[in-house]
């Protein structure tokens, strides 16, 4: 999600979700959920990201 709020202010969001089978020889399934920020004012940028992994199904 892009969002140009105004001429010196933007924001930039990405969110992903969903299930993902385990890695090696585990039959698991994992719920991932993930998001990170950024926002530009003039020529400041600020970035934050939350994180969920491998919760067990």
């Amino acid at each position: 999600m892009v969002s140009k709020v105004n001429p010196d202010l933007g924001i930039i969001a990405n969110i992903l979700f969903g299930t993902a089978q385990a890695n090696g020889d585990s039959d698991r399934l994992l719920e991932r959920y993930a998001m990170d920020v950024r926002a530009i004012y003039k020529k400041l940028k600020l970035t934050s990201h939350f994180k969920i992994n491998d919760c067990t199904l």
